[in-house]
């Protein structure tokens, strides 16, 4: 059975310098455990976010609503194997 790689593996393998989120200091985000559905996009898939930000989303929306306008979810939480994809 192959093990999964690494971050840095996986980094390396797609040419991200393995500075690149300490020099723009990103945090390193790990993977959910939960996610909330939020809506769906134009294309149909059901978008999800972590718990905190899917509250924080309807806070937003609702606040919006009450403003006349309309916001739509385009994207959400994507796993590292997803985000691998999108990369290459």
């Amino acid at each position: 059975m192959m093990r999964k790689p690494s971050l840095r593996q996986l980094w390396a393998l797609l040419g991200i310098p393995t500075d690149y989120a300490l020099a723009r200091r990103l945090p390193v985000q790990r993977g959910a455990k939960k996610l909330a559905a939020i809506g769906r996009n134009r294309d149909g898939p059901v978008i999800k976010l972590g718990p905190r930000a899917a509250t924080a989303w309807s806070r937003m929306q609702a606040a919006a609503v009450k403003d006349g306008i309309a916001l739509r979810p385009i994207s959400g939480f994507r796993s590292i194997a997803r985000q691998t994809k999108i990369i290459r």
